[in-house]
């Protein structure tokens, strides 16, 4: 098993946690309980040593998940995964409602305004609390754009392309 090109990360493995088997896992996704959702998983190393794997259980324990897997039952045996990501296939992880999309969907999307004027790709996105903004880039130009409804119009993922109608004086020059 290769295709590590179609596998998302869901979380890191940091440590051991105690002597049965268990590992403690830095969460990389924003699901709660994520871990027992899952069966089947593959654990990736930095050489992209892969190996299969199913999750047993799972709990929280000062922040981090403590997963256990069907396959190995003591310390010994998962001491070597340290540092390994957890990863699903892309195909696997969760329906979005309805305009809510993953960050890989967004990044690398061309934008352009609703008067069909481009301004870049998508190359950035950053998370502040309130809404996310995407950082837009071209050749010459950056612009910061806040991902809500007023502004985003449409996103078009088979097309790559997200609308946008930008407030007043966004792009004016200083």
């Amino acid at each position: 098993m290769n295709p590590t090109h179609d596998l998302i990360s869901v979380g890191q493995i940091v440590g051991t946690h105690g002597v049965k088997g268990q590992v403690k896992v830095i969460s990389l996704t924003d699901i709660r309980d994520r871990f027992n959702q899952l069966d089947r998983v593959y654990l990736v190393g930095e050489e992209l040593e892969t190996f299969k794997a199913h999750i047993e259980s799972s709990f929280l324990h000062k922040n981090k998940e403590i997963v256990k897997f069907k396959e190995w039952n003591n310390i010994n045996d998962v001491e070597q995964f340290k540092n390994f990501y957890i990863k699903i296939p892309r195909n696997e992880r969760p329906q979005l409602p309805e305009g809510e999309f993953y960050y890989d969907q967004i990044k690398g999307l061309n934008v352009i305004t609703v008067d069909d004027t481009p301004l870049g790709t998508i190359t950035e996105i950053f998370q502040t609390g309130g809404n996310d903004v995407y950082e837009v880039s071209d050749d010459d130009n950056q612009v910061l754009i806040p991902a809500i409804q007023q502004v985003v119009k449409d996103v078009d993922l088979h097309a790559g392309i997200i609308v946008v109608d930008l407030p007043e004086g966004l792009l004016e020059e200083e």
